[in-house]
């Protein structure tokens, strides 16, 4: 055999000589851990996206809680308004002037269960759901009182304008010729509807004026924010510049109870237990 033919075959038994890990199963484990890295990344990126889609549907929640709060309170203020500075302790009084009160807003059909993920009863009352509906379905229970003494308010009001035979004003009537000239039953409903309606709405502006000024910071930490720095804040609406607003967070003057039991047959007890605070 030549020396060339020496040479190539020496060259040729190099060439077939294989390194099996090096060509054949560093390859495979190379795609394998690139396959396995790029579903690690994909099932992260998911699970941040999953996330931060939850997250956004917290607060979009937690803000149409807030901006329903604010819209509750504005209506409730602006029925305060009718009627603010102008409240003594008697009763016939005060139902004269109070005026039918229109345009207390919509009814809401709330969906409580979406406040669920703030729930912790043990942190603060504004993290119980239970509370929370209390506090918002009274609002309605509020509505419907208000619109009931609207009506009877009318009544009274008519009754009066047909027995009446003087050129008197309704709110300037004297205790005799309100017992005269009303019925003594629609008189009693009237004064009881009044002093519900008073005490009720001066619990909510005050509840709510609380729940605006605390609920946001209370519900902050079950909400990831810095991941949604990007997207929104929750909102928080500062009245405590308001003075306007001050103002009517006074509560009313108190009714004269003992007169107030005489004209419907309730003991004073009875009557400071129905017209009590709602949230104290």
């Amino acid at each position: 055999m030549s020396e060339e033919q020496l040479i190539a075959e020496a060259i040729l038994q190099l060439k077939q000589e294989s390194n099996v890990i090096k060509d054949y199963i560093f390859p495979i484990a190379m795609a394998l851990f690139s396959s396995l890295i790029g579903a690690v990344i994909g099932y992260r990126v998911y699970l941040r996206q999953e996330k931060l889609t939850a997250e956004k549907r917290k607060l979009d929640i937690l803000n149409k809680w807030i901006l329903i709060a604010d819209e509750m309170h504005q209506s409730l203020l602006a029925t305060k308004y009718n009627y603010y500075g102008n409240l003594t302790s008697n009763p016939y009084q005060r139902f004269l002037v109070v005026p039918s009160i229109i345009g207390m807003g919509k009814n809401y059909q709330l969906e409580y269960h979406e406040l669920v993920f703030i729930t912790d009863q043990k942190e603060t009352k504004w993290l119980n759901v239970a509370y929370l509906r209390t506090l918002f379905a009274n609002y309605n229970t509020l509505r419907s009182m208000w619109n009931i003494r609207n009506e009877l308010n009318d009544k009274v009001r008519i009754q009066f304008f047909k027995a009446n035979n003087l050129n008197t004003a309704y709110a300037d009537l004297s205790d005799e010729e309100i017992e005269s000239k009303i019925n003594q039953s629609d008189l009693s409903c009237l004064i009881d509807l009044t002093e519900r309606s008073l005490r009720l709405t001066d619990d909510l502006i005050i509840e709510f004026y609380k729940f605006l000024n605390e609920f946001p910071t209370a519900v902050s930490k079950k909400i990831d924010l810095k991941l949604l720095k990007n997207y929104g804040f929750i909102l928080h609406l500062d009245f405590k510049k308001n003075k306007a607003v001050h103002l009517l967070l006074e509560e009313c003057p108190l009714p004269d109870y003992k007169k107030i039991s005489k004209i419907t047959g309730k003991t004073e007890e009875e009557l400071m237990a129905r017209y009590s605070p709602l949230f104290k």
